[in-house]
């Protein structure tokens, strides 16, 4: 689970599912920033690169936190079609300051690249299965 808060926008994960996320194993998955910018613009744009209406008012609502020269840029780039810019923005001067409290309160049991998505799964559940052998 990304470190995510108890309030999910409008949503307040149950106690119960809580107390697991934060008391059960983490793992932390990593990823270069050129492989984020891949799988950003692809996850955004796949159904959506004729209108941009929703992805510049998302960005425009960023204004007090990464300014509003930042913001006008990015609006652009994406009127534009360079998504691949407005991503890497993003995971370098929003995302990634955003997340990096919140990845270091925790301990780690391990960390993985998911570069390779085949193999973090096959490094995640070799973990798992060595962890319900120790049990």
């Amino acid at each position: 689970m990304e470190s995510e808060s108890k309030k999910i926008g409008k949503v307040t994960l149950c106690k119960s599912f809580w107390d697991t996320m934060t008391d059960g194993k983490h793992i932390l998955v990593n990823s270069s920033a050129q492989n984020r910018v891949i799988r950003l613009v692809k996850d955004y744009t796949k159904y959506n690169t004729k209108d941009d209406e929703y992805l510049k008012k998302s960005t425009a609502r960023l204004k007090d936190t990464i300014g509003t020269k930042a913001v006008e840029d990015l609006i652009n780039k994406i009127e534009n079609k360079d998504y691949e810019s407005v991503a890497h923005f993003l995971i370098l001067n929003y995302y990634d300051k955003l997340y990096s409290y919140s990845i270091d309160k925790y301990e780690y049991d391990m960390s993985v690249s998911s570069d390779e998505v085949d193999l973090a799964v096959s490094k995640i559940l070799e973990y798992y299965d060595n962890a319900e052998k120790e049990i």
